[in-house]
């Protein structure tokens, strides 16, 4: 439609999309590279869906191994293969659009490439983790997505000490006070430390009671983010009992 007349592709961003997002984890933010329509030569911000492949939890882990491993080894050939496949990048690809944990036989593949390694050398983590986001401007909300979303994979894939170096550049990117974002990354920070030995379970389930709260205040009490943190009561402990699933937050 956009070679039969003049037109003008609109940017789709705000407050509002920001909410979307943040509320479904099926959008994520995204750019149309300028010149992919006749008469708009720059670059548009908008958001929309990824594609996600699903499996059963009882699928094979060397079957789902090997299929990520043939896809991720073959990247350039997908590129090639069609123009939507152009813009794939392995960052993408790895963590934004996660609407169900990562397969055990993924994220061994992930481990093993590097995206997501359990270590024991901080630095070591926080190269690798800098190395995937080399060249994004600082502060980007897509940039900060990612981070997030490598996190909580991450946890999911039982790295928590990556899972915080993530957590903790995207807490340091800053955002408006008072915002219940800002009490989601204090969460996840404080439940990655203290999955990760550095942290006590106490401080982690205050945080948690407190996110968790201030979402719903907020009327996010259906966010992604909601279902995260409750999900992370599971890997917290306090006197090593786990904390009851059903136990309700309240605020301080």
């Amino acid at each position: 439609a956009t070679g039969l007349c003049d037109s003008v592709v609109v940017p789709v961003n705000g407050p509002a999309i920001e909410k979307l997002v943040r509320e479904s984890p099926y959008y994520s933010h995204a750019v149309v590279p300028g010149g992919t329509y006749p008469g708009n030569p720059d670059p548009v911000s908008t958001f929309g869906v990824k594609a996600t492949v699903v499996v059963s939890a009882d699928m094979d882990a060397d079957t789902v191994y090997r299929t990520v491993k043939a896809v991720f080894d073959n990247l350039d050939r997908f590129r090639r293969a069609h123009p939507a496949f152009g813009l794939l990048t392995v960052k993408e690809m790895a963590t934004d659009g996660l609407t169900a944990p990562l397969h055990p036989g993924a994220a061994r593949y992930f481990k093993e490439a590097g995206i997501l390694r359990r270590t024991g050398d901080p630095k070591g983590a926080a190269r690798r983790l800098k190395a995937l986001f080399d060249g994004d401007e600082p502060g980007d909300p897509q940039q900060r997505e990612s981070l997030l979303a490598l996190g909580v994979a991450c946890l999911e894939a039982d790295c928590p000490a990556d899972a915080l170096l993530a957590f903790r550049q995207a807490q340091a990117m800053g955002l408006p006070e008072g915002h219940p974002e800002v009490d989601y990354l204090a969460a996840a920070v404080a439940t990655a430390a203290q999955v990760a030995g550095e942290g006590s379970p106490a401080q982690a389930r205050d945080a948690l009671d407190r996110a968790i709260a201030r979402f719903r205040d907020a009327g996010y009490e259906r966010s992604e983010r909601v279902v995260d943190m409750q999900r992370w009561r599971a890997l917290v402990t306090a006197a090593g009992h786990p904390i009851p699933p059903e136990q309700s937050a309240k605020p301080d």
